[in-house]
């Protein structure tokens, strides 16, 4: 296993009236901006294939 592999890892980025976290565990997280409170609605990401396949 290379030493990557096994790092962990957080990005956060903005969109209009929302923050979005992805982890290096496949959460993805997403806070509803709502004036100066916050509503965390939080999902796990879907498997992978399930997102695309390619055809059979």
């Amino acid at each position: 296993m290379a030493a990557n592999e096994a790092a962990t890892w957080t990005l956060t980025f903005e969109l209009p009236k929302h923050d979005v976290t992805v982890t290096s565990d496949g959460r993805v997280l997403v806070d509803v901006l709502d004036g100066d409170a916050r509503e965390p609605v939080s999902t796990d990401a879907p498997d992978p294939e399930t997102l695309c396949s390619e055809g059979d």
